[in-house]
């Protein structure tokens, strides 16, 4: 009877512990507002290599490592302290966000050098150029996928180039070696911009075109998303600071100022000015500019008011990040109708319940950052993922602030204005918050067991503070 007994309990033991670690992706009840997977290709199902010393496992009452001998180094770590509707009330979101925040919490984190790469879409003027040359460094030249830019769209010649001279099924090592993607280009499948096309590029889905042209090298990895997100304000001054207008470019004496007090007087008509003469004479010598040369017009850089009034960095995170949803709620029929619909999915999107691609269960977000709050982000980066850290990248940053020569009445106006993208950036903010007090509560855990804070590695400077 004894012997039927254990043998009973052998048979089961397994089960039990798959249950255990089971992710509780169903506690929460708010629709998922799972995308449609448009032009999706059948891929191989990616077997995880586990060549990592520790998988860590966490849920909301336990935090448990296990080493790959099976030895349990860390459990029981309460973090019942977490209060979820603090972080919701302080972020102005629905009281339907708290089971989303715990099945977060709830959620493993697990990510594999090896089996895993990370691609990270970083809009314009959101400090991802500076993060992107962290990536580099970390992860080395080699690992980088090309066609990645730090400060550019996805270059296709160059990922076409290499194509050539290393044919995937001639040079597949070449191609299982990567990493790591960054690109300012949209990563998900997003609505066609221009409506003189009359079908969709393939390109409008860049991992999934990538994974068609490199094959099982590429399909055989999971695509682990990450994101840098910006307070709205902030982004739209910058763009047209840099990007729309050029102020910085075409003010005399502003790239030569070390410190603020000696940043120029800005003359916005002269700025208009002198971007549509030299970009009618890109025109006229047969170069093509972003905007186009059918109908030169920078009116909307003679000052804030005209920049503003034209919308051209309105609802400026819709489609950019995640893709087609979440959807603007003015639409018509849309997924999304209420900012709460669009806060709830950006929570669960960016908090990584959602796996993009139902055919290769991967296109999760892994991890973001938010640009204001960079240190707090990479301090996560470091410990979440398991990166030794490293000097953090800030020669970019420019005396003359975008946000200087902006009234107060034009900040209001786009904290009034711009709904849809201050939803996305405070659910941002309140993933941001209790990773980062759940990190908080591992860290004192350890701390308890008595292991030493200059002993715990990829914890950052300054990264704990009691």
């Amino acid at each position: 009877m004894f012997y039927l007994g254990a043998l009973l309990l052998g048979s089961l033991l397994p089960a039990i512990i798959i249950l255990y670690y089971m992710p509780s992706s169903l506690e929460s009840n708010v629709d998922i507002f799972a995308p449609p997977p448009e032009g999706l290709v059948s891929s191989h199902r990616r077997t995880k290599e586990l060549s990592s010393t520790v998988t860590k496992k966490r849920n909301s009452s336990q935090i448990t490592v296990i080493t790959t001998d099976g030895q349990e180094k860390w459990k029981n770590v309460d973090s019942a302290n977490i209060n979820f509707q603090s972080i919701t009330e302080k972020w102005n979101l629905p009281l339907t966000a708290i089971p989303i925040l715990k099945e977060i919490q709830n959620k493993r984190t697990e990510y594999n050098s090896t089996s895993d790469i990370l691609a990270l879409i970083h809009p314009l003027k959101t400090g991802g150029t500076s993060f992107s040359l962290m990536l580099r460094d970390i992860f080395g030249k080699k690992r980088i996928f090309p066609g990645s830019g730090a400060s550019a769209h996805f270059v296709h010649p160059i990922f076409q180039k290499e194509l050539e001279m290393y044919p995937p099924n001639e040079s597949p090592e070449h191609w299982y070696n990567k990493a790591i993607i960054y690109t300012h280009s949209i990563l998900r499948p997003h609505a066609m911009r221009s409506k003189k096309k009359k079908e969709k590029s393939p390109k409008r889905y860049l991992l999934n075109y990538l994974r068609e042209k490199v094959g099982a090298p590429l399909k055989e990895k999971k695509i682990r998303l990450m994101a840098m997100i910006r307070n709205p304000l902030d982004l739209a001054a910058s763009r047209f600071y840099e990007t729309e207008c050029r102020v910085m470019a075409y003010t005399k004496g502003m790239k030569e100022a070390t410190i603020p007090s000696e940043c120029p007087q800005v003359n916005l008509t002269d700025v208009a000015r002198i971007r549509t003469e030299i970009a009618t004479t890109q025109c006229r010598n047969g170069k093509k500019i972003l905007e186009g040369c059918n109908k030169i017009d920078f009116s909307h850089c003679e000052s804030i008011d005209k920049f503003l009034e034209s919308k051209r960095r309105h609802n400026q995170y819709s489609r950019i990040i995640m893709g087609q949803l979440p959807e603007l709620p003015e639409m018509d029929n849309s997924r999304t109708p209420t900012y709460d619909d669009v806060a709830l999915y950006t929570l669960r999107d960016l908090g990584g319940l959602i796996q993009y691609n139902e055919n290769n269960d991967d296109e999760d977000f892994i991890w973001f950052a938010i640009t204001e709050r960079m240190k707090e982000s990479l301090c996560l980066f470091y410990y979440t993922l398991e990166f030794d850290p490293i000097p953090e990248k800030s020669s970019r940053f420019k005396p003359c602030r975008p946000l200087s020569i902006w009234e107060e009445r034009h900040k209001k106006y786009v904290e009034e204005h711009e709904t849809f993208d201050y939803t996305i950036w405070r659910a941002a903010n309140a993933i941001l918050d209790l990773r980062l007090e759940a990190m908080k509560l591992e860290i004192k855990f350890r701390l308890d067991q008595g292991e030493e804070l200059n002993s715990i590695r990829y914890l950052g400077p300054g990264c704990y503070v009691e």
